[in-house]
C-alpha cells in the first residue's frame, strides 16, 4: 500500500477495514429488523434441528476465529525480524485485513445462523463477534505490540504520526 505519512498509512487500512466490518453489520441490522416486523420467519424452527445448527455454527466460528489467530501469531513473528519500518507496514496491511475478513466471515456466518433459526443465541454471537474484531483492530498500539517495534519507531508511530 502506498502512502506518504504513517497518518494516512492508518487512515487507509482503517477504511478497508472498515468496509469489511460494515457489510455484516449492515446484513444483521436489515434481518434483525425484518425479524421484528416479521418480514422474514425462521426456515428451522425444530428444537432438535436448532440445537444441531447452534452447534454446528458456533464450533466452525470457534474454529475459524482460532486458526486465523494461530497463523496471524505466526505471520506476526516472521514479519516482526523484518528491518524497516516500512517493510512492516506494508507487510501489516495484509495481516490486519485478513484477520478482519475472518471476523467478519464469521459475523455473517451468525447472520446465517439467524436468518435460518431466528435464535437470539445468534444474536449474542454476532455481538461477541464483533466485539473480537474490535479487539483484533488494526491500531498503531496494536501495531507496535504485534512486531514488537523498536522504542524510537513506537515513538514515531504513537505520538507523530505525521512525519516519515
Amino acid at each position: 500500500m502506498n502512502f506518504n505519512s504513517i497518518k494516512e498509512y492508518f487512515y487507509r487500512l482503517y477504511n478497508f477495514c472498515y468496509i469489511l466490518v460494515l457489510a455484516p453489520l449492515a446484513l444483521f441490522l436489515f434481518l434483525y429488523y425484518q425479524s421484528q416486523v416479521e418480514k422474514i420467519l425462521p426456515i428451522i424452527q425444530a428444537d432438535s434441528e436448532l440445537l444441531k445448527f447452534e452447534v454446528l455454527f458456533f464450533l466452525l466460528g470457534v474454529i475459524g476465529l482460532t486458526i486465523v489467530h494461530a497463523f496471524i501469531g505466526k505471520r506476526l513473528a516472521r514479519v516482526s525480524k523484518e528491518a524497516g519500518l516500512g517493510e512492516k507496514m506494508d507487510r501489516y496491511v495484509s495481516i490486519a485485513l485478513v484477520r478482519t475478513a475472518v471476523g467478519s466471515f464469521v459475523a455473517l456466518l451468525m447472520n446465517a445462523g439467524f436468518y435460518l433459526t431466528g435464535g437470539i443465541s445468534f444474536t449474542i454471537a454476532f455481538g461477541l463477534t464483533m466485539i473480537w474484531v474490535g479487539w483484533q483492530w488494526p491500531t498503531p498500539k496494536r501495531f507496535c505490540n504485534d512486531l514488537s517495534v523498536r522504542n524510537d519507531e513506537r515513538e514515531l508511530l504513537l505520538k507523530s504520526k505525521d512525519a516519515f
